[in-house]
């Protein structure tokens, strides 16, 4: 775990030499967001079989995913939010390698499209979406 002013970041199968660089990002656009709110924040690297089950149980959609957020419990006043980031990291690899990207810069993009899910943005409707790439688009900048 990484306690650094607002925000708390909680590790599961995350090496330790990029904790520091996904607990700086997470900060960034969870702040960047919702300025002044306090999170709680987990991420958990699991196999695809557990986040294929996930997907399935939580999305309805019966297939492997490389990445999933969940809110927990929005921050409210004095109050802090937790919410929940599970990521497949064998999947992003394969994703990485598709798209003919750099690992580490599709695990970011990732890591942002998860907190932006986890703050509000959606991209089921092409408004929405459009938004949200914007904000993908503004963060990465910031973080690549």
């Amino acid at each position: 775990m990484i306690c650094m002013g607002p925000i708390d970041v909680f590790f599961s199968r995350i090496p330790g030499n990029v904790q520091t660089r996904i607990r700086k990002t997470i900060e960034s656009i969870l702040l960047g967001e919702m300025p002044g709110r306090r999170w709680e924040v987990s991420i958990a690297d699991v196999d695809s079989q557990v986040i294929r089950r996930l997907n399935r149980v939580y999305r309805r959609k019966d297939t492997p995913t490389d990445v999933l957020s969940f809110i927990l419990e929005p921050p409210r006043q004095g109050r802090k939010g937790y919410a929940e980031i599970v990521t497949c990291t064998k999947l992003v690899s394969h994703r990485a390698r598709k798209l003919g990207r750099p690992y580490l810069r599709e695990f970011k993009y990732l890591l942002v499209h998860a907190c932006l899910h986890i703050v509000g943005y959606d991209h089921e409707v092409e408004r929405q979406r459009r938004k949200m790439e914007e904000r993908e688009q503004y963060y990465l900048s910031l973080i690549l």
